[in-house]
């Protein structure tokens, strides 16, 4: 893939001022890149930075080191993704796991398959072999295989992932269907734009070409292509240029209606598997979208206001959607999956958490070290079938928060923020007291409030403020909201 790239870094010596006097279209250097990586690394609790090894050629970052499971390998890859100069990963890191036999990580994925919402009805099967995994079998699309690879990485144990499952789409679908489907996710989401990208369709083989401005971009115009009657995807003609994520994030925002904004979300919501067997209402004002129906798990209840968040001109999300529970659901038998969950993950397995389930509703308890593993502990429990609802009471033991001064952790969100390829730090101003952190400003997306949302937690903050103005398409609202505690991302 031939990728060019030039965008600005900040590095821990240089100050905001320095960096925004630089030029468009002055190449990074590699050691600003590496040691922009490895702060991201120090910052962020779900990475040992200490085990990771960085190196940066022409903006092709190398990784190595080792983690112990492929969760955080794959993690780090995403962090260095998003470091502005980054042209292109070679992940080496080694897995090297807590020693479990074969039969208890096949029985641990198998159930965890089983488990999942999405997958429970799916023809999966798998073969383990001294911790390397092999999944077989069809399914209906793309993003049923990829979450059958995503619930298999948070199984501990298991060292490779070799996904073979064959996408057998249930009915054929002409070339035309196809590449219109995806034009349409492609319109649907604020973050791409469809006139830099081209799509041709050649008896369901989808080939892309086109120019984006980030890794992240680049794989999210992937991900836009699997859509029902693909069968296979070619991905040689897209590259990475600077002044493309430039052009993005300053091009010109058209207003979108209504209608046109209700039928993106039907859209959206149709091309993900977790929320398609529901029925979902849409009702929409001004951008504001409220959402009601029943879904019989929470993980489809949070996905649907996931996709509809990411949908250009929604300003907020109204989620009425009721999780029902199964007429033959048992408490005791979803406490049993949800100890069993936490038990193989390999993020958790660790802690002492205590689970106590009443008319399918989940609370936890016990200790935890930092904000990323409470929030981690509580998507994990949504993917479980009949999880009507999640208190999440876990106790952050040992925060950076704790280690930290106001003026520290001010000034990690800032360089944080100032390193995302995606985000525009100018737009947000950050302050700090007393470890709660306030973010005022303006932002583009959901996309974007999330990413500065979670910089502030990893930064060490222990309660954040947002007070922040979301434009998109001609519409805006102004969101002021408090996180923290119980009220942290679950």
């Amino acid at each position: 893939m031939n990728c060019i790239i030039s965008l600005l870094l900040v590095t821990v010596g240089m100050s905001f001022c320095e960096v925004r006097g630089q030029s468009a279209g002055e190449d990074i250097e590699d050691s600003i890149i590496r040691r922009a990586i490895e702060s991201d690394f120090m910052w962020d609790e779900g990475v040992d930075a200490h085990l990771i090894d960085v190196t940066s050629r022409d903006g092709i970052v190398i990784l190595s080191g080792y983690v112990d499971n492929l969760l955080a390998r794959d993690r780090a890859e995403q962090i260095a993704e998003t470091v502005r100069g980054v042209r292109g990963i070679i992940n080496t890191i080694e897995i090297r796991p807590v020693e479990r036999s074969d039969i208890l990580i096949r029985n641990s994925l198998t159930n965890a398959i089983a488990f999942d919402p999405a997958l429970e009805k799916s023809d999966i099967s798998l073969e383990v072999t001294a911790g390397r995994v092999t999944l077989q079998g069809t399914v209906d699309s793309y993003t049923e295989r990829a979450l059958a690879y995503q619930v298999a990485k948070g199984v501990a144990g298991i060292t490779e992932i070799n996904n073979t499952i064959r996408v057998v789409p249930p009915e054929d679908r002409s070339d035309n269907e196809i590449k219109a489907d995806i034009i349409r996710r492609f319109e649907v989401d604020p973050s791409l734009h469809k006139e830099h990208f081209a799509i041709q369709v050649t008896d369901g083989i989808v080939s892309l070409s086109g120019t984006a401005g980030s890794i992240p971009e680049l794989k999210a115009v992937m991900e836009k292509a699997k859509v029902a009657g693909v069968t296979n995807i070619d991905t040689g003609g897209l590259e990475i240029k600077d002044w493309a994520g430039d052009w993005l994030r300053k091009r010109k925002k058209l207003a979108v209606s209504d209608p046109q904004i209700k039928d993106a979300v039907f859209d959206v919501l149709r091309h993900d598997p977790r929320v398609l067997p529901f029925k979902i209402e849409v009702d929409i004002d001004n951008g504001m979208v409220t959402l009601e129906g029943n879904v019989d798990n929470l993980k489809a209840r949070n996905a649907a206001e996931e996709d509809v968040k990411n949908v250009i001109g929604v300003v907020d999300v109204a989620n009425r959607i009721k999780v029902t529970r199964s007429i033959t659901t048992n408490d005791w038998e979803i406490e049993k999956n949800i100890l069993s969950a936490l038990k193989w993950d390999p993020y958790l397995d660790q802690f002492d958490i205590s689970v106590w389930v009443e008319n399918t509703r989940v609370s936890i308890y016990g200790e935890v070290d930092n904000y990323f593993q409470k929030k981690h502990a509580g998507e994990t429990i949504s993917r479980i079938n009949n999880v009507t609802a999640i208190d999440n009471r876990l106790l952050v033991q040992t925060g950076p928060g704790a280690q930290k001064s106001d003026m520290v952790i001010k000034k990690d969100i800032q360089e944080r923020l100032a390193w995302n390829a995606a985000v525009d730090e100018e737009n947000i101003s950050v302050e700090v007291s007393e470890g709660t952190a306030r973010l005022t400003g303006v932002v583009d997306t959901w996309e974007e409030y999330n990413t500065a949302l979670n910089y502030a937690f990893n930064s060490g903050a222990t309660t954040v403020k947002m007070e922040i103005k979301i434009k998109n398409y001609g519409l805006e609202t102004y969101i002021h909201r408090v996180y923290g505690d119980n009220r942290f991302y679950q």
